[in-house]
């Protein structure tokens, strides 16, 4: 799709726009931390880059997330290459959830979608009333027949930054600073529970064409609830979903860390208030 320099300028104001997949952050991570910043700061304002697709609370919830990850960026620095994964899991995750959000943008429009030239093309373009900013996108999907041997997959190994890969990438670092039981990591490990949960929701879209995403899907909700079950035996049950949080004993088991305890004292009120 082609913008010119005023329609472009609208995009990247009101759209979320993913990292340049064609960088490698992890190996120059000095510079990676203005490139993160830009990144998390577009979820501050959220509801107006994706309006009406997520609830007031959850809104919150996700603008917290970019906090936290902005918080633990300052924290860490300098990053080493070797840490980089682990200090930026919630922005690789919140990468994540703008990938699932374009799923679920294509399968929200799936009432436009009309065929051209027989069955194997079909067309996409938004209804009359949505708001696309002046812009008028459209879609094209076509079904080219190879034989089987010459098919590839849609995220084959050369498509790093492809969201079954980051997403797998997110699931085993989860999984490795779980086994850590460091307590100041609770209120990230939170945060990338709830992400998931987030990114989880469009991977059973109903769009015929995307049916081999529901399987995904389905995996992906069996791995979230093993996580869960994960976190809770690693913390022993240490989380901010409760109604008798003891801060105070908190911020003891992580020697005052600031953004641990400011975090985890964020997602206890953000949980009270019904998020």
């Amino acid at each position: 799709m082609a913008f010119d320099d005023t329609s472009l300028e609208i995009v990247k104001k009101r759209t979320l726009i993913d990292l340049d997949p064609r960088l490698n952050y992890q190996n120059m991570p000095m510079q990676s931390i203005n490139f993160l910043f830009i990144f998390l700061n577009q979820f501050q304002d959220l509801d107006s880059r994706c309006k009406n697709w997520f609830d007031p609370n959850t809104v919150c919830l996700i603008g917290q997330c970019a906090e936290y990850q902005k918080d633990v960026l300052v924290r860490e620095s300098p990053i080493s290459p070797d840490q980089f994964d682990r200090v930026t899991l919630v922005a690789m995750l919140l990468r994540c959830l703008i990938m699932s959000h374009e799923l679920a943008e294509v399968d929200g429009n799936y009432s436009s979608l009309h065929f051209l030239d027989g069955p194997g093309v079909i067309e996409m373009r938004p209804e009359e009333d949505s708001d696309y900013f002046g812009l008028s996108p459209s879609i094209i999907i076509k079904r080219i027949d190879r034989p089987r041997h010459q098919r590839q997959p849609r995220f084959a190994p050369d498509r790093p930054q492809g969201l079954p890969v980051i997403l797998s990438k997110s699931v085993a670092i989860t999984k490795r600073i779980m086994f850590g039981r460091q307590p100041r990591e609770y209120p990230g490990l939170v945060y990338s529970l709830c992400l998931m949960s987030l990114i989880a929701q469009p991977l059973r879209p109903h769009a015929n064409f995307m049916s081999p995403i529901v399987r995904a899907g389905d995996a992906f909700y069996d791995i979230i609830y093993t996580l869960c079950e994960l976190y809770t035996f690693c913390s022993v049950n240490v989380h901010p979903f409760t109604e008798d949080v003891d801060l105070s004993t908190y911020s003891r088991s992580v020697d005052g860390d600031q953004t641990a305890v400011k975090h985890f004292s964020s997602l206890n009120e953000t949980w009270r208030d019904g998020g």
